[in-house]
């Protein structure tokens, strides 16, 4: 099982578990001020690859 992360998790006021179960794979989106600040994941690789764009440098 892998743990991935995009964004700025540790800035976040509050997160919201978007898919799967806490117990095994999931994807846990993270907000400061209603703002998307960050994304991890155990698990569900394809899932959290999707968010790397909305978190890429430009």
């Amino acid at each position: 099982m892998h743990i991935l992360a995009f964004g700025m998790t540790y800035l976040a006021d509050r997160s919201e578990l978007v898919a799967g179960e806490l117990s095994g794979e999931c994807v846990l989106e993270y907000f400061r001020d209603d703002k998307l600040v960050g994304v991890c994941g155990i698990g569900m690789r394809p899932t959290i690859q999707s968010y790397r764009t909305k978190f890429s440098l430009a």
